[in-house]
């Protein structure tokens, strides 16, 4: 217990039935199946552990895919004490980046990736989805 969005991910890459996975926060209202199949392709074309989008220079490690390989990482992380995806990633010795231009192929980057982690993201999540 305790060890965060890393131990899922751990997890859920044991438990896996296929090769690869794409992992999304639960609070990403805005995030498009075109954008969950880019990831993935990109994973599988490039032979890297992970597809990541990052944008602003900041990894998004909660909307990405990951192959199976990347387990043994966050195994090895979480064992090391290592809480936050955003190191794992950094760690992952391949990594596909998604920069904000092949995001923009799916919609505006900032509300792709939005989370709602608060009432004012709340408001404005509500405001881009015309209201309601």
């Amino acid at each position: 217990f305790g060890a965060g969005p890393l131990a899922g991910l751990e997890a859920g890459l044991f438990h896996a039935r296929y090769p690869e996975v794409f992992v999304a926060a639960g609070d990403m209202p805005f995030l498009s199946p075109g954008l969950v199949s880019e990831a993935l392709r990109r994973l599988r074309s490039s032979g890297a552990c992970a597809a990541v989008p990052r944008v602003g220079g900041r990894w998004e490690p909660l909307c990405a895919a990951y192959s199976r390989e990347a387990l043994d990482h966050a195994s090895r992380a979480l064992d090391e004490g290592v809480r936050a995806v955003r190191d794992l990633v950094e760690a992952l010795p391949v990594v596909a980046e998604l920069t904000a231009e092949d995001l923009r192929r799916f919609g505006d980057p900032e509300l792709l990736l939005m989370n709602v982690n608060s009432p004012e993201d709340l408001a404005r999540a509500r405001e881009a989805a015309g209201g309601e």
